[in-house]
């Protein structure tokens, strides 16, 4: 039987616990937390009052373009749950899903 050394055990026991589930660092899924973050808030804001729609639906609009920049710039290891598809699909979903709350929260009347 092999046996391993000391120092091998020591290392391999500090690099999983630098490690999340999969293997990846554990701040892999810091993105996709302040994404749905964002996105919380402002479903929060916006059921406050009807008078809050339109910031409300801002923030929902740039959380999710946030999380297509983040998607962008991040390599997969460290994008987390927000790599679900290739980049460019992903990018390009969360973008136009951004703009498109973005546009319908500018077109909302102003309410008084």
């Amino acid at each position: 039987m092999d046996k391993a050394s000391p120092a091998a055990t020591k290392h391999a026991g500090h690099a999983a616990r630098a490690s999340g589930p999969a293997g990846g660092p554990r701040w892999a899924q810091l993105p996709y937390a302040i994404a749905l973050a964002g996105t919380a808030g402002g479903l929060t804001w916006l059921g406050l009052a009807p008078r809050h729609a339109k910031a409300g639906m801002l923030a929902v609009g740039c959380a999710v373009l946030l999380a297509s920049v983040a998607r962008l710039v991040l390599p997969e290891r460290t994008a987390g749950m927000l790599v679900s598809r290739g980049r460019l699909t992903d990018v390009l979903l969360l973008a136009s899903l951004g703009a498109s709350i973005l546009v319908a929260a500018l077109v909302l009347p102003a309410s008084s």
